[in-house]
């Protein structure tokens, strides 16, 4: 959302920031087919966790860029490992729960993850209305992702499916 406007605040034209921006969301669809390949090949909760280390690798490389090609290949890193976390969350959350309770419980995360993802944008705005550079808001994603990557591996072993490799 505040991409063509970060773009634009590091001093790139309007034209050419929404340009930049195509050019990395296109990369979320081979992060997310990647994740989704991998996720047959190893446990669920690995693939998540390394995606958001790659996120957060994208996030503060973005952050630190300075050069249209820095920002282009970070935004792609950044955006490629986001889509596929994204994906790999979705297949993780449902076997952590039993049965019974497993539809509203992935509800319950869906929506928390929703509210997380307006907060978000939010944040962004209000640390740069506050000369918060873009370098140190990247930077708290990338602790705000590794911090998740930690936890999701501190997550115990599938109440779904205890026998499978997810």
């Amino acid at each position: 959302m505040w991409l063509p406007s970060i773009l634009v605040d590091k001093g790139y034209g309007i034209v050419n920031s929404f340009g930049y921006a195509t050019i990395i969301v296109v990369a979320q669809l081979p992060g997310y087919f990647c994740a989704s390949w991998l996720a047959k090949r190893m446990k669920v909760k690995y693939v998540f966790s390394i995606y958001m280390l790659g996120t957060a690798v994208g996030a503060i490389m973005f952050g630190q860029s300075t050069t249209a090609v820095m920002i282009v290949i970070a935004g792609c890193i950044l955006s490629f490992f986001n889509l596929g976390a994204y994906g790999a969350i979705i297949a993780l959350t449902p076997d952590l729960y039993e049965s019974t309770i497993r539809g509203t419980m992935t509800g319950i995360a869906q929506g928390i993850g929703r509210i997380g993802a307006i907060i978000g944008p939010l944040l962004v705005g209000i640390l740069m209305d506050h000369q918060i550079g873009v370098n140190i808001v990247f930077l708290i994603f990338m602790v705000s992702l590794v911090i998740g990557a930690i936890a999701v591996l501190s997550l115990p072993v599938s109440a779904a499916k205890e026998g499978d490799q997810r």
